[in-house]
Order: structure tokens, then sequence, then C-alpha cells
């Protein structure tokens, strides 16, 4: 049996930590240090208060701390002007001097709406790689612990020097001073990382360019919907017709789709970002992903896009049609008749063909009428819309009719011009 691989620990307090995407190392540490440092892949967040390293991979990899990023670590500093909340800028100062003059705070629960639109970037802006509201509950609870001490003592000192009736406000006092099971509720921790980039401005743009392949793959579904229904013995009546009438509606919506996911990925986080912030750093592999996922998704809407247009390309190829011939080595006079084809001259039919939707339907057609016994040269057009045929004179127009009406067309003649 293999043995199990140990976990990865602090090499300098023995402690784990959480697991860090690469974003977030190159958004925190210095340049220079990014410049230079290899890969930032396995490294961890070390959250112990008194050990110096900040971020921590395999024994083979270099440990940053404090002095290698370019702002303070809120688990690291004992600053009051640290923040607690780093991506909309709440320091442990604000925190404390909220609670200490309206008793509670407001912060957490603006944080956690903004969180919900999607306004967080947390893997970017926070050293720790996750949400910050874990830092603000704890700062907000620890003011509300020391406000609650100074009252106590406060009441204390009053009780002494007051009247009998004085007790029985300082037990009033205490009373009210202690949080109810509501505000109690807003320090119980949720998941780390819940909120952490779940909404973003990437992600939206990556949904908004899948969003756009589909749409795109719905406009061209007039064309090979049908072609895949027919290929597993499904009818195929009626269903092009539908996705043909849509066909610019979709096509509209795929590129309103694809210009948003340019917009979401490339302007909306640069737009809320001042200059220093930790968002602000160029993150290369991001921006190469972001490129490849929008160049994918342009080719893939080009793709479907066109795919009515080039898809006969794709089709088995006919064999070469010579032109039709006024007469036919078969309708030569001959002696005796005997044969059908001696029996029935060939003869030309020209229909007029409806509810083809792109190229790819008139090789569906051609394979379609030249199954029928008899058929002897097919041409259909789709820009015309008709089908010419070369056959013989004892094919009747039901049997063509019902060919290509299992295809979804329906047909009327136009012109019979015998041979």
């Amino acid at each position: 049996m293999s043995e199990r691989t140990p976990p990865v620990v602090c090499p300098l307090c023995a402690q784990r930590g959480r697991k860090l995407t690469s974003i977030t190392l190159e958004s925190q540490l210095l340049p220079e240090t990014v410049a230079q440092a290899a890969p930032f892949e396995g490294y961890h967040f070390c959250a112990q208060v008194d050990c110096d390293a900040v971020y921590f991979g395999s024994p083979t990899q270099p440990i940053y701390k404090t002095q290698d990023l370019h702002q303070l670590v809120y688990q690291k500093s004992p600053s009051k002007e640290r923040l607690a909340c780093y991506c909309f800028h709440h320091s442990v100062s604000e925190l404390e001097r909220e609670v200490g003059e309206n008793g509670s705070s407001k912060v957490p629960a603006e944080i956690k709406e903004k969180c919900k639109a999607g306004l967080d970037a947390c893997a970017i802006k926070n050293p720790q790689g996750v949400c910050c509201l874990g830092n603000v509950r704890q700062v907000v609870k620890a003011a509300l612990a020391t406000s609650q001490a100074n009252q106590s003592e406060r009441g204390a000192a009053q009780s002494a020097a007051s009247t009998l009736s004085a007790p029985s406000n300082t037990d009033d006092n205490s009373k009210t001073a202690t949080p109810d099971c509501c505000k109690e509720s807003i320090f119980q921790e949720e998941p780390p990382g819940q909120n952490a980039a779940a909404s973003s401005p990437t992600k939206t743009g990556r949904l908004s360019l899948v969003g756009a392949v589909f749409a795109a793959l719905l406009s061209s579904a007039c064309c090979w919907l049908p072609l895949f229904l027919i290929a597993v013995g499904a009818s195929a009546a009626g269903v092009a017709g539908f996705f043909e009438r849509y066909r610019h509606h979709f096509l509209a919506l795929s590129v309103l789709l694809l210009m948003s996911g340019f917009y979401f990925v490339f302007f909306v986080r640069g737009s809320r970002c001042a200059p220093g912030e930790a968002c602000s750093t160029k993150r290369p592999k991001l921006l190469r992903l972001n490129r490849w996922l929008l160049g994918s998704a342009s080719a893939f809407v080009l793709l479907f896009a066109a795919f009515p247009h080039y898809v006969t390309y794709l089709l088995e190829e006919e064999e070469p049609r010579a032109p039709f011939l006024a007469t036919s080595p078969l309708d030569a006079p001959s002696k005796t008749r005997t044969s059908p084809e001696q029996q029935y001259p060939l003869e030309e039919r020209v229909f007029t063909v409806t509810g083809m939707t792109c190229e790819g339907c008139t090789q569906q057609a051609i394979k379609a009428l030249k199954s029928i016994e008899g058929v002897q040269e097919v041409r259909v057009s789709y820009p015309k819309k008709t089908a010419t045929l070369r056959l013989r004179r004892n094919v009747s127009n039901d049997a063509i009719a019902q060919s290509l009406k299992e295809l979804g067309y329906q047909i009327a003649p136009t012109t019979l011009n015998k041979r």
C-alpha cells in the first residue's frame, strides 16, 4: 500500500493553512517579488497571529512574510489602521469607533449586500484569498464586548453613589447592554470564501461568453438539427421552420452576449480599482486565460453562425452531374418493348420545394429523391427553391412528395416536359 502524502504545514509554526490560488499571490506580493518568483502553485495562507509567515508551500518553495506584501495583513498586524475588509476598505479603527458610538455596526450587513451584488473581489484584494466578512464580524464582536465591559464598570461606579433605587436601574442597564439572540446571530461564522468571487465580473463575463456560444448554436439549429434528427431516424418536420423564423433573433442575442463578455472581463473590474489597489495589479495568467476564452467564444460564434453557408461542403460529395439531354439512348426506337425502361421513356419535371432552410437541406433532398425507383438524375437549388428531376414517366408525383415530406419539405409541380 502506498503511503499517504503528509499535509502541507507552515515551516515556522507547523500549522496547516488555507490553500490559495496563484491570483492572490500575484495580486498581494510586491511587483519585484512577482517578477522574480516562479509560478505560485500550491501555496497556503498562514493565519497564526504570532507567526511571521504569510504564504508557504512545499519545503522547496520560498516563504513570503509580511514585508513581501504591499499592504498590512489583518491577522499579522496589531495596527488599528489595518483593514478588516479589503474589498470595501473598512479598517479596524473605523469599526470600533462605529460600535462605540452606536452600540452596533451596519458594516457586516452592507458587505453582505454588496457581495450579493457581485461587487467583491476577495481572491484578489484580501491577502487571505477569501471573504473578509469573518474578519469584520470578529472586530465588531470584540468591540461590542469591550463596550459592554465599559458600561458595566460605569454602572458599578454609579451604583456605589446612587440611592436605593439605583440597583434596579443598574440591572435594567445590564440587561439592555447584553446583546439579544438576534444580535448574536450576526457573529455566526459563514463558511470561508462563500462569497469570494462567486458573482465577480469576470465570472459574469465568462457566463456571457457561454450564452453567446449557445445562442449561436441555436441560430444554426435550422440547419444542423434536421440533419441530426434524420440521421437518428426521427422526424424533422416543422423543426427547421421554427428555428429559421428566429435565426436572426438568436444571432443578435449571440452578438450582444459576446459584447457583454468583452465588457465584463476587460472593463468592469478595472473600473472598480483605484491605482495602487490589489485588483489593479497585473495578472498575466488571468489576462491570458480571459483572452483565450474570448477568442475561443468568438471563433465558435462565427463557426455556428456561418454553418448554414458551408455545411454543403461537409456533406458527402455528389458525383459529377452531366447536363440534361434532350434524348436518351433508352428512348431510341426498338423493335420490341418488353422492359420497363423501354416502356416508359424519360422526362424532365421541375418542382417548387418549400421548407428548406440552408444548403445542407439540398443534399438531403437529393439523397431522398434518388432513392425513388425510376429517378435517373436530380438537381436541387436552395436559392431558387426548386428541384429538377429526370425520371421515368411512370414515377408519380405522390411518390416524390412523400419522399420529401419525411424530411419536412413540401413540393408543387411547376412544369412538365416530356422527352
